[in-house]
């Protein structure tokens, strides 16, 4: 009688005791002190694009694939010298080869460079060429990031990796449109030939037309 009496007190003992002081796997874990809070609070009002947090935790491994299409962000380069290209160049590759699956700041900085030069970019475009020139290189670029964040999202890495990679390609391909339209700084020798004989042109017209006593233009060199 007193064994079985004991037993039941002890029940009783421990029952009280779990409800009093909750397991600590049940619940999750609290900040221990108010600095911890805050800096747990803070963390979580970080939007998206600005936390170093991966979302790619889940790839099984890099693509290779990938981190050479982040080189495609050099070709509007080689239409107008302009040195955020090579700049992006690297960010991307840092973000989406040498750190992929990662927590990294590089991930930051990247979405704040692409983002920043996709709004500029854009905008360049609606001046040089036009609403609808614009529309379909935008439509071109952007379905296949599109098609990358939900093969992320899904996990699907197979989608993702060849979404992105053509992301990265048409990126390169439409950025190198715009910059051709606007700029005269092209490392190419056979766009610099043309722009020497044009040029040449432009002066001859020039020296006849000043030998003849007729109008002439302004030399635009």
């Amino acid at each position: 009688m007193r064994t079985a009496l004991a037993t039941e007190v002890h029940r009783s003992d421990s029952t009280s005791k779990l409800i009093s002081s909750p397991s600590r796997s049940l619940t999750p874990d609290l900040p221990e002190t108010e600095d911890e809070a805050a800096w747990l609070g803070a963390e979580d009002a970080v939007p998206g694009f600005l936390s170093p947090k991966t979302k790619l935790g889940w790839l099984p491994q890099r693509s290779v694939t990938v981190a050479f299409s982040c080189l495609a962000f050099f070709a509007p380069f080689l239409w107008g010298a302009w040195p955020m290209w090579p700049v992006q160049c690297a960010l991307s590759l840092l973000s989406d080869y040498v750190h992929t699956g990662q927590d990294s700041w590089w991930h930051v900085a990247d979405r704040l460079l692409a983002r920043s030069l996709s709004v500029f970019m854009i905008c360049t475009s609606l001046v040089s060429l036009g609403l609808w020139c614009t529309v379909a290189l935008i439509a071109g670029s952007f379905s296949f990031y599109g098609i990358s964040v939900r093969a992320m999202w899904r996990q699907d890495y197979t989608t993702y990796v060849w979404a992105h990679t053509m992301w990265h390609l048409a990126a390169g391909a439409s950025n190198s449109v715009i910059m051709a339209s606007v700029c005269d700084a092209s490392l190419s020798a056979a766009v610099q030939a043309a722009r020497v004989a044009l040029w040449l042109r432009q002066l001859q017209m020039f020296i006849v037309e000043a030998a003849w006593g007729g109008p002439s233009d302004e030399l635009h060199l």
